[in-house]
């Protein structure tokens, strides 16, 4: 049975095997496949915060792909979706997935409508967004530059409305067992201190910046001291590696 489940709710290797199939699947957009591996995790301990980007990893007994929302506008109720396989999944298994992605989607997280970008060189991939229903509601010419050649990206669009009238949805319902597990993210003790000490340094920086407009004379020997402690953090922290 394969599973949708959220990125963050996997161990630290399902998570690494996820980042090498998001690096290596084409139909992701040039920033996405130069992520490196720490900015990779770092958006993982993003995603635990919640907001606008949600990622629901793809498990047919081990990591085949991601489905995720991103720029979530919950006032109008839209986000853009995004989703990567590796290369041994089936091209009916990633329709379903996407299905039952776009359920959540909808269903779930109450949205009720979705965009999303296509190489107008991926014909798997436009003809699956056919098949969900999606409209193309624009065109950027010569947009993607690859092995070099240029292409057009398509501007793909779903609603509600015609998601729920698509005559598929019960074949695609059936065709393969997916589960979707969600809860909100549910913070470790570590990323609940941590996403506090990030509010805490703008907080320390906005005293730094009034201490230095108000009276500079006391405000930097002060800074001075910050910076030779600062320094000796350092210089212990290097013990630790070697």
């Amino acid at each position: 049975m394969t599973q949708l489940m959220s990125l963050t709710e996997l161990d630290t290797e399902s998570q690494l095997k996820m980042f090498e199939i998001l690096r290596q699947d084409p139909s992701q957009n040039t920033k996405r496949r130069a992520l490196n591996v720490n900015t990779y995790l770092r958006w993982i301990q993003h995603l635990k915060q919640g907001g606008q980007q949600i990622a629901l990893a793809v498990i047919d007994q081990e990591p085949v792909g991601l489905f995720g929302l991103e720029n979530i506008d919950k006032l109008h109720k839209t986000a853009d979706l995004f989703n990567c396989f590796s290369k041994e999944t089936p091209e009916d298994l990633k329709t379903v997935v996407r299905h039952y992605g776009i359920k959540f989607a909808f269903e779930v997280f109450g949205l009720e409508k979705l965009h999303s970008t296509v190489s107008e060189e991926n014909l798997f991939l436009l003809e699956s967004y056919k098949i969900l229903s999606f409209q193309q509601e624009g065109y950027k010419r010569s947009a993607l530059l690859q092995d070099g050649r240029r292409f057009g990206i398509l501007l793909l669009g779903l609603t509600k409305e015609d998601w729920t009238a698509n005559p598929y949805r019960q074949s695609l319902s059936e065709r393969f067992a997916v589960t979707t597990q969600w809860g909100e993210p549910v913070l470790h003790p570590i990323d609940q201190i941590e996403a506090a000490r990030a509010k805490n340094n703008l907080n320390w920086m906005s005293i730094l910046r009034l201490a230095l407009e108000k009276s500079p004379a006391t405000a930097k020997p002060i800074i001075e001291e910050i910076k030779k402690i600062d320094r000796e953090i350092s210089n212990l922290t290097e013990k630790l590696t070697k």
